[in-house]
């Protein structure tokens, strides 16, 4: 018996016994399904969320004091200033350097349907803008000329400007804001459009975002003092980014006469950091969703061998008339594999179709757009996989069978 007959007497024996074959192939079209739709979920993920950091800027590195190493204690002179603003802005390797100021205000915003919000009150200065991926819908963004003027002015994104307005196209509208300086009234100048992230994090956080000129937050809140929470810098050179990012440390230390005070992070830190959580997320998730791939196996290992049973007679007659250990073994290993190979594809499909209707309700929930993803590279690999279930639980049935008496085989009722 050759390889083609094999496989259709393989298939024949299925189709014998159509629920038992469906009921066996259940556990591997679960197993596959599940580990299909982890994957395809996770990637779905990574794309997106790479898709979000590429649009605010990979080039983007922020610089901030810190007390990682456990050796040093942050001076009130080890703090980030606008003076180390303008020095990094002589570093011919940055194309853009800019100071960040923040505060949060607690029940400082009173939205249209009564809700209280919290805000968020960003000083940014027009650096920032320049350096930010920022698509304005309506107005402009914040310029010099704002700093100067120490402006009472805003720009806001899209789901703030519906959260308090009811409509985005606000420019020229005031919003006040109750902070502890006995209150602030904001003119909105611009509306930027609002990313799948931004709509996420807006859907679960109470907190409004306000970005206004940093010389208004730093004589408003800041006593007038010259501090910054951060430093974000835009560098020349992805490819060197480390490099020109620990140059920028060293000009502040330089500036200082201090070590170890500073760290640097780019974009592309954080999103290595997300990559590998995802990754390790979704590696876990599949390896809880492959125990029922061994389950399935099991299954398929015992169907096998009441297949053996069953055909005890049969597999003695092809032995008398000339079949050896290896025909028979190879004839039942063949039926494995192609049990298993069915219940590979069927769960992929599967899978594929729970991914679609898991990313469906994501996407409505948060507000990211989530595309599911399946490689052909993982697609092969899942097959690969079914495949080798087939012939890990089906090489003891095909083995029992071939050892078997013809003549004993013949005598079975």
């Amino acid at each position: 018996m050759n390889v083609f007959e094999c496989i259709l007497s393989s298939l024949q024996s299925i189709m014998s016994s159509k629920m038992r074959s469906m009921l066996t192939m259940f556990g591997i079209i679960v197993g596959i399904g599940s580990v299909m739709m982890i994957v395809s979920v996770g990637e779905g993920y990574r794309t997106s969320i790479t898709r979000e950091f590429d649009a605010m800027g990979l080039d983007i590195v922020t610089i901030r004091t810190t007390t990682n190493d456990g050796q040093h204690r942050i001076e009130t002179h080890d703090l980030l200033t606008l003076d180390d603003v303008e020095a990094l802005r002589q570093y011919d390797e940055l194309l853009e350097v800019a100071g960040n100021r923040a505060f949060t205000f607690t029940d400082a915003l009173v939205r249209v349907d009564g809700d209280i919000n919290n805000a968020w009150v960003a000083g940014r200065d027009d650096a920032y803008f320049r350096m930010s991926n920022y698509v304005f819908v309506y107005g402009r963004p914040l310029l010099e000329q704002d700093m100067f003027a120490y402006a009472e002015v805003a720009v806001i994104n899209e789901d703030c400007a519906l959260a308090i307005f009811g409509r985005t196209d606000v420019v020229g509208e005031t919003v006040d804001i109750n902070d502890w300086a006995g209150g602030l009234t904001l003119t909105i100048v611009g509306v930027i459009e609002s990313t799948p992230m931004t709509a996420m994090m807006a859907a679960f956080s109470p907190v409004r975002d306000f970005y206004v000129p940093i010389s208004l937050v730093q004589a408003r809140y800041n006593g007038g003092a010259r501090t910054v929470n951060t430093i974000s810098i835009q560098v020349s050179d992805i490819d060197r980014i480390t490099q020109i990012s620990e140059n920028a440390i060293r000009i502040i230390e330089f500036d200082r006469g201090t070590e170890g005070r500073y760290a640097a992070q780019s974009m592309m830190d954080i999103l290595s950091e997300i990559d590998e959580i995802i990754g390790i997320f979704t590696m876990f998730m599949g390896v809880v969703a492959g125990i029922s791939l061994l389950v399935g196996g099991i299954g398929v290992m015992n169907i096998m061998l009441v297949s053996v049973t069953e055909r005890t007679r049969e597999i003695g007659i092809r032995k008398s008339l000339g079949a050896t250990n290896w025909n028979i073994q190879f004839q039942f290993l063949i039926e494995a594999i192609i049990l298993t190979a069915i219940g590979g594809g069927i769960g992929i499909l599967f899978g594929y179709v729970g991914g679609m209707l898991f990313s469906l309700i994501a996407t409505l929930v948060t507000g990211m757009p989530l595309n599911p993803y399946i490689s052909m590279v993982t697609i092969a690999g899942v097959v690969a996989i079914s495949a080798a279930i087939g012939i890990v639980f089906g090489v003891y049935p095909a083995s029992k069978a071939a050892k078997l008496d013809p003549i004993e085989a013949l005598r079975f009722e």
